[in-house]
């Protein structure tokens, strides 16, 4: 009697997870996080990925930390908005990271922050007629 052909078991743990889809307003961006195991394995962190809503391009990752990103919105201009506890490129060395605001632009370079208040960054909400940008604490 031929043997079954063996199969590789993956623990859903270790796949991604998927969720929070965002379409900027003029329908030409799509993110979307992908959540993955930290390298300590004790966790999941959050990094956004970019998926071309035409399907032409190949799907491209947006953001890259240690301690992952959250909440997301776009601006009017296409530019996303989302949460992180990365440090600032720009702060203090010995400064202990609290999550902030941060933006990452449609044209492309780095993310930079915009706000980061002492109590950190819960979320984020932009206004539809005006686009504009208030975070929660």
């Amino acid at each position: 009697m031929p043997r079954p052909p063996s199969l590789t078991w993956t623990p859903t743990s270790a796949c991604p997870r998927v969720a929070g889809l965002r379409l900027s307003p003029d329908g030409r961006r799509l993110v979307v996080g992908v959540g993955t195991p930290a390298r300590e394995g004790d966790r999941y962190t959050t990094a956004w990925w970019e998926i071309d809503p035409a399907g032409t391009r190949p799907a491209r990752r947006l953001t890259r930390s240690n301690r992952g990103e959250a909440a997301a919105a776009f601006t009017a201009a296409g530019d996303l908005l989302f949460t992180s506890a990365r440090p600032d490129p720009e702060g203090e060395p010995d400064d202990e990271p609290v999550t902030a605001l941060w933006l990452q632009p449609a044209a492309g370079g780095d993310a930079r922050v915009v706000a980061s208040p002492p109590g950190g960054v819960r979320g984020v909400v932009v206004s539809a007629p005006e686009r504009s940008c208030s975070a929660r604490r």
